[in-house]
């Protein structure tokens, strides 16, 4: 079996269902081949009503079906500033004419993604029982390899994330472990999203609010960034001391990061992508890589800076550059951040 064929088993497995290139689909606008057989959204429709098939449902796999690491539907749409991850071909070469991503936040703004997706997965009848969506992290190491999911119930949405392989179960219990550690690093500055334990799964509470990603991007709003920094940076610290343990995840940097600072326990991905703005109060949605040994604050922000400016690079080619600059993050603290998120990256994905 495929990763592709094990994503959507995991999400489509006793359901009968079917798959459609779109024709429409924005990759192909921006240079990639359009296979034979694609159809618009509307050609669908018109083939189902000729079978008498009335009640279908749809759901929109990004970046495409070949292997989906996102799966939208029309009851959970992606906001501005996520579908980032474009320039991916699986079978062949292709052309890239414009910025995909930026097209996609156009479309988003405007309520037409469901037209303008790469693919289809039709779903012949209501999907009752199916999650409105679903994100894979099935291409990681099997320890870390883990399926997340929302389900919509009758009093609101629930979130699920469960273990892809038996070897991700510990990770699902870790994840749950960091959460009043967290609360306690954080204090009142922000919140928490609750998670309990239900088996080899975890739930976590859904919570309603604007991502802090998509109100920075879609208001290019440099002052809600600035903010942002603001509140880690004023975060209680500890002193920063060498570990094996760093070691072992972000490799060796000898004694460059002896005069920073850092949290009691940190979540590198303490980023605006993982924050909803709800009001006055931010909340926390995904900790997952979360860790207990000392770790470089300005790595946390370094991380949250690269989040909105890969987001925002249509803007200015220099737009990190001038982040960077402009919190204090460059010379050798910026080529060791560089060598940390690689070997982060090997960490999560090397297969032992």
């Amino acid at each position: 079996m495929t990763e592709r064929d094990n994503n959507l088993t995991l999400f489509f497995d006793g359901y009968d269902y079917d798959i459609y290139p779109n024709k429409f689909g924005m990759k192909y606008f921006a240079g990639a081949k359009r296979p034979e057989g694609a159809k618009t959204k509307r050609e669908i429709l018109e083939l189902l009503e000729k079978e008498g098939i009335t009640d279908a449902t749809f759901y929109y796999p990004y970046p495409d079906y070949y292997f989906p690491l996102t799966i939208y539907s029309d009851e959970y749409l992606p906001n501005e500033g996520e579908l980032r991850e474009n320039i991916v071909n699986f079978d062949e070469d292709r052309f890239v004419f414009f910025d995909e991503g930026k097209a996609f936040d156009e479309v988003i703004s405007d309520g037409s993604f469901p037209y303008f997706a790469n693919s289809f997965v039709v779903v012949r009848g209501s999907g009752e029982g199916l999650p409105v969506f679903a994100r894979f992290a099935t291409d990681r190491d099997h320890r870390f390899a883990i399926a997340t999911a929302i389900f919509k119930k009758e009093n609101g949405y629930r979130i699920q994330k469960r273990p892809v392989y038996p070897e991700a179960g510990e990770h699902i219990k870790h994840i749950y472990s960091m959460k009043d550690k967290l609360k306690t690093v954080l204090g009142d500055v922000m919140e928490v999203n609750e998670c309990r334990v239900v088996g080899d799964a975890m739930g976590l509470e859904y919570i309603h609010g604007e991502p802090l990603l998509s109100a920075i991007v879609a208001n290019k709003d440099l002052d809600l960034l600035e903010r942002f920094v603001a509140l880690l940076r004023g975060l209680e610290t500890v002193e920063y001391k060498h570990t094996e343990d760093f070691v072992a995840v972000f490799g060796e940097h000898g004694h460059v990061f002896d005069s920073d600072s850092s949290l009691a326990v940190t979540d590198i991905d303490l980023i605006p992508q993982n924050i909803l703005v709800m009001g006055d109060k931010w909340v926390v949605i995904d900790y997952e890589w979360s860790f207990e040994f000392p770790i470089p604050l300005d790595y946390v922000i370094y991380r949250a800076l690269t989040n909105v400016a890969d987001c925002l690079c249509g803007e200015g080619s220099d737009i990190h550059k001038e982040l960077y600059a402009k919190y204090g993050i460059g010379g050798e603290k910026l080529k060791h951040f560089i060598v940390m998120e690689k070997k982060f990256q090997e960490y999560q994905f090397c297969r032992l």
